[in-house]
C-alpha cells in the first residue's frame, strides 16, 4: 500500500503507478508561494491567501512542522 498525504502535486506531470495508492488532503491546484526576492532556492513559504494554509489532516505523532512550530488541528500543508 502506498499512502499519500499532506503534499502540494502542482505544475507537473507524475505518475503513480498502480496498486493499491490512497491519497488524502493533497492539494493540486496552484499553492500560491510568498514572492522571495533574492533567496535562492526559493524558500517555499505560503502567500497569506494559499489554500495550502489550514488545509493538512492531523498526522499522529507529527506535532511540530519545518519551522518547529506546533502542528495543531488546523495546519498548512
Amino acid at each position: 500500500n502506498v499512502l499519500i498525504v499532506n503534499n502540494i502535486l502542482y505544475g507537473g506531470n507524475f505518475e503513480l503507478g498502480s496498486g493499491n495508492i490512497v491519497q488524502r488532503s493533497n492539494l493540486l491546484t496552484n499553492p500560491l508561494f510568498a514572492s522571495t526576492p533574492n533567496t535562492n532556492p526559493s524558500s517555499f513559504r505560503l502567500a497569506s491567501n494559499s489554500p495550502a494554509i489550514g488545509a493538512a489532516e492531523v498526522v499522529s505523532g507529527i506535532t511540530t512542522d519545518f519551522e518547529d512550530k506546533s502542528r495543531g488541528s488546523n495546519s498548512d500543508i
